[in-house]
């Protein structure tokens, strides 16, 4: 449990001082009982496709499946990921 708890610290850590940027896109918005809602979205580092969940912290109304997001990931563990949901990239239809 401590290993695993340590881990997480350090990788978020490492988001902060080892990291690169990218774009995500929203696939699914789900809710989960007792826990709120949570987003799923993927991204593309180095032309292999990854995955990511993470609790919803804004309002749901907000988001939809489909919206981008800069995405931070780990530059040696580009599976570690987070969705940094104040900086939502705007496309033009």
């Amino acid at each position: 449990m401590f290993y695993g708890l340590y881990s997480s610290m350090t990788e978020k850590d490492d988001l902060i001082n080892n990291s690169e940027n990218t774009i995500g896109v929203i696939t699914k918005i789900e809710h989960r009982t007792s826990r709120g809602y949570f987003i799923e979205y993927d991204y593309v580092v180095n032309g292999r496709k990854y995955y990511g969940t993470q609790k919803l912290t804004i309002e749901k109304e907000l988001i939809k499946t489909g919206d981008t997001f800069k995405i931070k990931y780990l530059t040696k563990k580009p599976d570690y990921s987070k969705l940094i949901i104040k900086e939502k990239i705007e496309t033009q239809n």
